[in-house]
């Protein structure tokens, strides 16, 4: 399976388009901060595409709010698994209350927690923990992978570590720094996209 992963083209994806050969591509995987001039080059293109919202919307630069997933085809993958080619996908989103989570188990120790709060947390972080995917996509790295680790905006990404390390899927792809790299955690290959990467599974 030929999978196609676009990442942080930022209205740049003309540059690049014609260097990609969409005849033998199987899906297409938009890991965001794809723009509606990146989404247009695409939409008449006949392949599967998959995606979700994140910091960057894509109608940011056109400041004129649309439904992307219908009017460019793509399927919302958030909170879901997908399944394709014999392979399954999960979605780990980013959100401000998992980094307040952090902070505030980090500080359990000088101050008094709000236990509520962590408790319902944690919850909500366990329906992810359970369920099992062969190939995880992030738009933030996991921390201390690839990453910052004095980065606040990233440090709930932990969870992303926790994932590898209970349920050890076979890849994870994240973007978002703009750089091209690869490494393993465990046994998991963790690829971060910059611009665009064609993977065969």
């Amino acid at each position: 399976m030929q999978t196609l992963f676009l990442s942080d083209t930022h209205w740049e994806l003309h540059n690049y388009i014609n260097e990609i050969n969409f005849s033998n591509i199987d899906l297409i995987v938009l890991l965001w901060d794809n723009y509606v001039e990146d989404l247009e080059l695409l939409k008449n293109i006949n392949i599967k595409k998959i995606g979700v919202l994140w910091n960057h919307t894509p109608y940011e630069n056109t400041k004129q709010k649309i439904d992307i997933f219908e009017t460019y085809n793509i399927e919302n993958i958030e909170w879901k698994i997908f399944e394709f080619n014999n392979y399954t996908f999960l979605w780990i989103p980013w959100k401000t209350k998992y980094l307040l989570y952090e902070t505030l188990k980090d500080k359990q120790k000088s101050l008094k927690p709000n236990q509520e709060k962590i408790n319902e947390i944690e919850i909500e972080l366990d329906e992810i923990l359970n369920k099992k995917a062969d190939i995880i996509i992030s738009h933030f790295p996991c921390f201390w992978i690839m990453d910052n680790p004095a980065s606040m905006s990233h440090r709930w990404l932990k969870v992303l570590e926790k994932y590898i390390e209970i349920n050890n899927p076979r890849y994870l792809f994240h973007w978002h720094l703009h750089t091209q790299k690869e490494t393993y955690y465990y046994n998991t290959k963790i690829t971060q996209i910059f611009m665009y990467k064609i993977f065969n599974f």
